[in-house]
């Protein structure tokens, strides 16, 4: 069941407690591997799907919403976060977080 004023998923499951669009975007972005970046927090990938403006209407976010970033907890919940571009880059630059990109990178120095 979703609360039609908040949009919140209130069903027991995956998505429980999550906006009906965190849904939408595990299903649509994240699970085609298609998200923007995956950023780790430890061994927790974390999917980094940029939001473009059209999105930001469509879900009814605030001009400076500029990314969504979903993970899964270590109970089969999946998670997000709503971040502006500041801090996304706050985000990226924390000591605990890596990009795939500069994990790679890393591997091919050694």
């Amino acid at each position: 069941m979703v609360n039609d004023k908040t949009r919140i998923i209130g069903d027991p499951g995956k998505f429980e407690g999550e906006c009906v669009f965190v849904r939408d975007l595990w299903h649509d972005v994240v699970m085609n591997g298609m998200e923007d970046e995956t950023v780790y927090d430890g061994d927790t990938p974390v999917s980094v799907v940029l939001l473009d403006k059209e999105t930001r209407k469509d879900f009814e976010l605030d001009e400076t919403d500029y990314a969504v970033c979903l993970w899964e907890d270590s109970n089969g919940f999946v998670r997000s976060r709503v971040m502006s571009e500041s801090d996304l880059t706050a985000f990226r630059s924390e000591s605990t977080f890596r990009s795939e990109c500069e994990s790679d990178s890393t591997e091919e120095e050694e």
